[in-house]
Order: structure tokens, then sequence, then C-alpha cells
């Protein structure tokens, strides 16, 4: 999730002069020539920000209170949200950013880069977490196994990571342009404060549902039935 090529290059314009497509230092896989970098950043910032900033609060909230009321459904929804949307976007913007962001990607002194891989990498794990998890539930287990606990701390935490990286990618991208800065921070922090007022809401009005013998209310197919 590398954000920018360089902090401190603020001219505006086109900022990848560099020629070529190979992997040296300074060079990008795929040169731009006098396209605007910005664009690709731009596409960055808003497939992470869907991603991360949205995705998750839909996904976690069907997953953590919604398992009754949707029955099987349930299931199906999660997997849009947290593999079709933040799996797949993930993967493009990472993608796009490796491919037309000069190196070095990830060797910097700003979080974002690092905590970005760090991400790509645990989100694979997590999905993994989540499949292992579908597979092996019983519904007539008298607790939760490990996995699926697995899965929601990992998937809390990318999440919270997340949110704290989109934050960081946004201050990134400031370096390059003109953008009003407090306009939007204050919008990105007040969706974000609304989504987690919505998971408390969700907590304390419908509370957290697990399927286990005797909770449980509606069949879950297998991940095959998809």
């Amino acid at each position: 999730m590398d954000f920018t090529r360089a902090i401190g290059d603020t001219s505006g314009g086109s900022t990848n002069s560099t020629a070529g497509t190979s992997g040296a230092s300074g060079q990008p896989i795929v040169d731009l020539g006098d396209r605007d970098y910005t664009v690709i950043l731009k596409a960055h910032g808003a497939m992470m920000f869907i991603a991360w900033g949205v995705a998750p609060f839909f996904g976690i909230f069907i997953a953590r209170y919604l398992k009754n009321a949707l029955g099987h459904n349930w299931y199906r929804l999660h997997v849009f949200f947290m593999l079709g949307i933040t799996g797949l976007f993930t993967l493009i913007g990472f993608i796009i950013i490796v491919l037309f962001a000069p190196p070095p990607h990830f060797r910097t002194t700003h979080a974002h880069r690092p905590i970005g891989l760090f991400m790509f990498i645990a989100l694979f794990i997590q999905i993994a977490l989540g499949f292992v998890a579908n597979h092996m539930f019983d519904p007539n287990r008298p607790g939760v196994p490990w996995w699926d606990k697995a899965h929601w701390w990992l998937g809390r935490s990318l999440f919270v990571l997340g949110i704290i990286n989109v934050y960081l990618g946004i201050n990134l991208f400031s370096n390059y342009g003109d953008i009003n800065m407090p306009l939007i921070t204050g919008l990105y922090w007040a969706w974000v404060v609304i989504g987690f007022v919505a998971l408390l809401a969700g907590n304390f009005k419908i509370g957290q549902k697990h399927h286990m013998a005797g909770n449980y209310a509606a069949p879950i197919d297998s991940v095959e039935s998809l």
C-alpha cells in the first residue's frame, strides 16, 4: 500500500518522470510517461478506503449480530463484503501501486507502507481462517473453537490497522498537491465514528450471536453452496 514515491515532491505536475520499465531504484515496473501519477494514487486510495473503511463495517455487523436473523445468508453476505470487496480491492490496490510506484516500495521511515505490506500478507491468513471456520463448523459444538477466535481477533486487528493506515495514506497523499486536509480528515473520521457507533448499537440492541448447541436457529451452508 505504497501511497507516494517520495515525500516532499509537491510540484503538482506529472510526478512519474523516470524512464524504462526495470525494477531498479527510482524506476517503476510500468512507466506512466507523461501521464499524471496522482491518478494512480487516487485509485489506490479510493479502493483501500472502500476495502478497509467501508466494507468491514458491514461484514462485521452481519457476522456479529445477524446470524440468526439471516440464516445461511449471513455467511454469503459476509463473504461478499470481506472477500469480494475487502479482499479484491486490497489485491487490486496493492498491485497497481507496486506496478506504477517507483521502488523502493516498503523500505521507508513512514509507517503506511510496512503496515500495508503486513496487512496484505495477513489478509490471506485471515481469509484462510474464515474458510477453515466454515468447513469445520459443527452445529452441536459446545463452544467456540480456537480457529473461530483466531479469525475474530486477526480480523479485528486488521480492521483497526486498516482504519489507521487509510488515515496515514491520506496524510501521505497531502504531500502531492493541494487538498483540504481538515475537510478530508474530518469527513473520514466522522464516517469512522458513525461506523463504530453502529457496531456498538448492534451490540446493545441485538447482541453477538454464536452458533453453538442450544443457540442455533438456522443452518449455515458450506462454502461449496455459495
